[in-house]
């Protein structure tokens, strides 16, 4: 009985071993929106405007993006930058 629970148990090791293996990082993509997929077209525009999307983050997870001008350092939040309520040159 107790060879039984020996290899039981030796597989249910190997098993949660390999699992844990199994494991990857997910990346987060910050121009689409989590729910539809769709792009954001705020981002859209602040990236292909020449600037950085850099993403705010609140305990390592995404919550809003800031548009940044690399040359002058100016940040403005991306729907803002995109109804031209703030100015980044």
């Amino acid at each position: 009985m107790s060879n039984n629970f020996g290899k039981v148990f030796v597989l249910w090791l190997a098993f949660f071993c390999m699992a844990g293996c199994g494991m990857k990082e997910v990346e987060i993509d910050t121009k689409n929106d989590s729910v539809s997929g769709v792009p954001n077209p705020a981002a859209q525009k602040c990236v292909e405007d020449g600037y950085i999307l850099e993403p705010i983050l609140e305990n390592g997870v995404p919550i809003d993006s800031v548009c940044v001008n690399p040359d002058t350092g100016r940040k403005c939040e991306v729907w803002k930058y995109f109804r031209d309520e703030c100015s980044l040159k």
